[in-house]
């Protein structure tokens, strides 16, 4: 076993409202991380990010095209009747 003082370790833990606790079995360990689990009543805040694909220029693009393809065509044979 190594050597901890562990008066040491309590009065270190003490004025941040913490505890030192050692365990040498798996009992042990089991009631710590217990205390631990009734002890720990904060609840954790997460930001959510979203990714978006942008599917404007599908549409954006071609319609614009079609634009430019009205205007060619509207000084040439295929101009509209009015």
């Amino acid at each position: 076993t190594s050597q901890i003082d562990e008066k040491l370790m309590r009065q270190l833990a003490e004025p941040t409202g913490g505890f030192y606790a050692r365990a040498s079995t798996g009992d042990q360990l089991h009631k710590i991380f217990d205390n631990i689990s009734r002890l720990e009543t904060s609840q954790v805040e997460r930001q959510r990010y979203t990714s978006f694909n942008e599917l404007a220029g599908f549409f954006i693009v071609p319609a614009i095209a079609l634009l430019v393809l009205e205007s060619v065509l509207a000084g040439t044979v295929f101009r509209r009747a009015t």
